[in-house]
């Protein structure tokens, strides 16, 4: 159970909630957890995902769906919306009425859906020109996500950029027709010997079904 270095878990929802959450197995598996960050914070938290996107500064103006098998490192923020560089004021008292109280309208407010088995390193922020982040990709702490990222590639820097993909074509190919994610960590654990081989790994589970 991940708790520790979690501060919205270790104090910011009362003591009812925090032990029903951890009954349920903690950022792991709690339906709890995960029905407060959908209705409260507009982020839908697949199962056995776990990390920084169960800290409410995570979405930041916009609305998020997380696959499974995700694992976000700290301080990761997903940026919704951005201020109007092109009206004559930036500020968001004119273009949102829940800050200032004003008839104003507001900014556009994006999505952003992340398939599952994602690796988020710590310090990342995603940006709202990025709308997609493939099954199995992974990105490097620091990194800036700017746009798109494609299915198990790996990505980093400032913006990020493709350093390479995880496997080959074929492999990918295989691990996506199993659909492995479906699956709970008990049950996958039947493959557990082929793990360092992902394209037998998922030929075995695809016989399987």
């Amino acid at each position: 159970m991940i708790l520790s270095k979690n501060n919205f878990l270790n104090g910011k929802i009362g003591c009812f909630n925090r032990r029903k959450i951890k009954s349920e197995g903690g950022e792991k598996t709690s339906s709890t957890l995960r029905k407060i960050f959908r209705e409260k914070y507009s982020v839908e938290v697949g199962l056995y995902s776990y990390g920084s996107c169960f800290e409410p500064k995570f979405n930041i103006g916009g609305k998020v769906k997380i696959g499974r098998y995700c694992s976000f490192g700290m301080d990761v923020h997903y940026f919704g919306a951005n201020h109007p560089i092109d009206h004559a004021v930036m500020s968001a008292y004119f273009y949102n009425n829940a800050f200032s109280g004003l008839d104003v309208n507001d900014v556009k407010r994006h999505e952003l859906h992340i398939g599952h088995d994602v690796w988020i390193g710590h310090g990342s922020s995603i940006v709202s020109f990025c709308h997609f982040i493939g099954n199995g990709a992974a990105i490097g702490a620091g990194s800036v996500v700017t746009k798109d990222i494609p299915p198990y590639a790996i990505v980093a820097g400032v913006p990020a950029k493709i350093i390479r993909y995880r496997f080959d074509e074929e492999t990918i190919s295989k691990l996506e027709e199993s659909r492995w994610w479906n699956n709970t960590p008990e049950e996958l654990m039947k493959y557990y010997d082929d793990i360092d081989k992902p394209k037998i790994w998922a030929e075995r589970i695809i016989f399987e079904q």
